[in-house]
C-alpha cells in the first residue's frame, strides 16, 4: 500500500486492517509512482512463499496539494497547457509537455486459485509474472539508456514463463513526459524487437491524469477489464504522432481485440521500474 508520505504507511495499514478485518502480515512499500505495482509484486511473492492464501494489495496517493504542485513545478515536470486542461495530459503525443496530477486509489485481492474456488470468488484474471528493476540513474531525470525498463519487463516475462510475442497489449507508464514516453518507447523496441511495431499500446494517464502511487494498481484493474471485455482502452489526447514515439498507441477510441495477456508498466522517480503481466481467467 502506497501513501504520499512513507512514514504514514504503517498507520494507514493498521486502520485499513481494522476496517476490513484483515489479519496477517502488513507490508508497506514505497517506490514512488511504481509503489502500487510494487505492492502487487510483494503480494505475489507472499503467496508463492506459502505465507498466505489471500493478500489484499493496493496503492493510492494524495498529490493535489500545494506542496506537491510547488515541488513538481520547480522540477519542470508539470504540463503548462493551462489554457486547455482537458487536453493537457497527452501521452506519446508530439505536443506533450509534462504530466497532469490526479488522485485515485486501487486495490485487488490476490489469492491462490484453490482458495478463490473454495470461497466461490469471481476470478477476474490470472497474475502471471512480475519484474522489478532499478535504473540507478537519477532522482528525477530519465536516463538515456532504457536498461532499467527493459530489465523489469524481461524479468516479468521470465517469471511468467512467456516469450515476448505472447504479450497482446501493453498498458504503458505513458506519463505525458517528453523524456519518459520516449524512454518507454525505446525500451519496448529493445525488448520486443520488430514485434513492437505490431503490438497495441495505451496509457490511461490521458484520461485519469498522473495517479502516482495508485497508477500501477489502477492500470492493472483496467487491464483485467480489458481481458474480460476483449476491448483495449484508448490513449486520450493523442492526436499528433511523435517521431520518437512511433509505435501503435491506441488513440481516441477503444479497440476491439483478442487479448490473452497484458503487460502493465509502472515507473517511479529514482529509477524504480515494475512490470506486471496478467492473463485471462479462463485461459
Amino acid at each position: 500500500m502506497d501513501l504520499c508520505l512513507p512514514s504514514s504507511v504503517p498507520c494507514a495499514l493498521r486502520v485499513l486492517a481494522c476496517r476490513v478485518g484483515v489479519s496477517g502480515q502488513q507490508v508497506g512499500v514505497y517506490g514512488a509512482s511504481a509503489s502500487g505495482a510494487q505492492a502487487v509484486a510483494e503480494g505475489k511473492w507472499l503467496l508463492e512463499a506459502g505465507e498466505a492464501q489471500a493478500v489484499l494489495v493496493g496503492g493510492y496517493d494524495a498529490m493535489l496539494n500545494s506542496i506537491a504542485f510547488e515541488m513538481l513545478d520547480r522540477l519542470g515536470l508539470l504540463s503548462l497547457r493551462n489554457d486547455d486542461p482537458k487536453a493537457a495530459s497527452r501521452p506519446f503525443d508530439a505536443g506533450r509537455d509534462g504530466f497532469v496530477l490526479g488522485e485515485g486509489a486501487g486495490a485487488l485481492v490476490l489469492e491462490t486459485r484453490a482458495h478463490a474456488v473454495q470461497r466461490g470468488a469471481r476470478i477476474y484474471g490470472r497474475l502471471l509474472g512480475v519484474g522489478v528493476a532499478n535504473g540507478a540513474h537519477h532522482q528525477v531525470d530519465a536516463p538515456a539508456d532504457p536498461r532499467g525498463a527493459v530489465s523489469a519487463m524481461r524479468s516479468a516475462l521470465t517469471d511468467a514463463g512467456l516469450l515476448s510475442q505472447a504479450i497482446d497489449h501493453v498498458l504503458a507508464y505513458g506519463s505525458s513526459s517528453p523524456a519518459y514516453d520516449a524512454l518507454e518507447t525505446q525500451a519496448l523496441k529493445v525488448l520486443f524487437g520488430p514485434g513492437a511495431s505490431g503490438m497495441s499500446i495505451s496509457s490511461t494517464k490521458g484520461a485519469l491524469g498522473y495517479l502516482a502511487g495508485a497508477s500501477g494498481v489502477v492500470d492493472l484493474i483496467v487491464g483485467l477489464f480489458a481481458l474480460q471485455a476483449q476491448l483495449v482502452p484508448p490513449t486520450f489526447n493523442l492526436s499528433r504522432p511523435d517521431g520518437n514515439c512511433d509505435l501503435d498507441y491506441v488513440s481516441h477510441f477503444p479497440r476491439r481485440k483478442c487479448v490473452r495477456t497484458i503487460l502493465c508498466n509502472s515507473f517511479g522517480f529514482g529509477g524504480q521500474y515494475v512490470s506486471v503481466i496478467a492473463g485471462r481467467a479462463d485461459a
